[in-house]
């Protein structure tokens, strides 16, 4: 649990953004951190800082209320960050199945949106926004 926390700390956003990202191999890791370890194997610690993110506050942990106290300049921003993630994600999950390189092109050619996925699954997080504004 230790080293898994080493390589990516979920206490905040914070935190796992930096986590260690260069750690590629544990004899005997869990399958957690195994997970991690194998997408500290990018060489864009950049990015697999934000697929961790993503993947451990967005992914697994989504919370509404998060965006819903955001002020619209933060939120744009934090929306974009997020966007990217969810597409390198994607592009990550898809590079570890079988077929690769095919199935990371086609997971990025058709994934939605996390605007659209967010909105799909929490409609209130527009209507509030909306409703606040008048």
């Amino acid at each position: 649990r230790r080293m898994t926390s080493v390589c990516c700390n979920e206490t905040s956003i914070s935190t796992t953004y930096n986590s260690n990202h260069t750690l590629i191999g544990v004899p005997h890791a869990c399958p957690q951190l195994e997970h991690y370890l194998t997408m500290n194997v990018n060489p864009d610690k950049k990015k697999v800082a934000c697929i961790k993110v993503y993947d451990t506050h967005f992914a697994r942990n989504f919370q509404p209320d998060f965006f819903a106290v955001m002020q619209p300049s933060l939120l744009s921003k934090v929306l974009a960050f997020v966007n990217q993630a969810f597409a390198d994600h994607e592009v990550f999950t898809s590079e570890a199945a079988p077929n690769g390189n095919e199935a990371a092109a086609q997971a990025t050619n058709n994934s939605l949106s996390i605007h659209f996925l967010m909105l799909k699954e929490h409609p209130s997080l527009l209507s509030n926004r909306l409703i606040n504004r008048h």
